[in-house]
């Protein structure tokens, strides 16, 4: 485990992440918490990279509240990738500057075998739009064992509209029932939107849960 979490880290740091996240120990790291600090893109790419070379034990990624945007998602993206760190469970990386970009990433990683262990993946108060959802939405099926998609709470949501949301419909519907909540609150969907992904929710069955408000 390495936990960096409220040490005021910031890009400028690359390089003490890199010394922290030699080739010989990443075979062996299971969590990785870099939570609550000033990490940008750059830094973010620098551990990207790092993990792109073989983290098959890493289960748990705190990112959260960091300054994390697109092209530091692009590169951890990359890293849930087979030979890198496919293994993940849980990620966290609500309170960062990550749009549509970085979530269609996420998706063509789990598209090419990066999700077929993530169980929980955490991404409120971000900047993930429409495009980012439907993105997702398209490749949940690549996400079998996914459990929670969290882009929405009671302190941040994203920029999902209605676009977004017929997308994840459409998705929800042709996935079938599954044990899987998917968390939208504070994001920017009509009435109409939530009706549909209501009455969706009650075709689904009971495992399937919204949460919208």
């Amino acid at each position: 485990m390495l936990n960096c979490a409220l040490r005021a880290l910031s890009t400028s740091d690359c390089a003490t992440l890199a010394f922290l996240l030699p080739p010989a120990r990443l075979p062996r790291l299971t969590t990785l918490n870099l939570s609550h600090n000033k990490l940008s893109d750059g830094a973010a790419s620098v551990l990207g990279r790092a993990l792109a070379a073989g983290a098959p034990a890493l289960c748990k990624v705190a990112l959260q509240e960091n300054e994390i945007g697109d092209v530091g998602m692009m590169a951890l993206a990359a890293a849930m990738r087979p030979g890198g760190a496919p293994g993940m469970q849980d990620i966290k990386l609500a309170f960062n500057r990550i749009g549509d970009d970085g979530a269609v990433a996420i998706a063509s990683a789990w598209r090419e075998g990066g999700g077929s262990k993530l169980r929980d993946l955490h991404a409120a108060a971000n900047q993930i739009g429409s495009t980012g959802l439907a993105a997702l939405a398209a490749e949940l099926h690549a996400a079998a064992e996914l459990r929670t998609l969290t882009l929405g709470s009671s302190l941040g949501g994203n920029l999902v509209g209605d676009e977004g949301a017929a997308a994840l419909d459409r998705a929800l519907r042709m996935n079938g029932l599954r044990n899987l909540t998917v968390v939208l609150k504070n994001n920017a969907l009509s009435d109409d939107a939530i009706f549909g992904l209501q009455a969706t929710l009650k075709d689904l069955g009971p495992e399937m849960k919204l949460v919208l408000k």
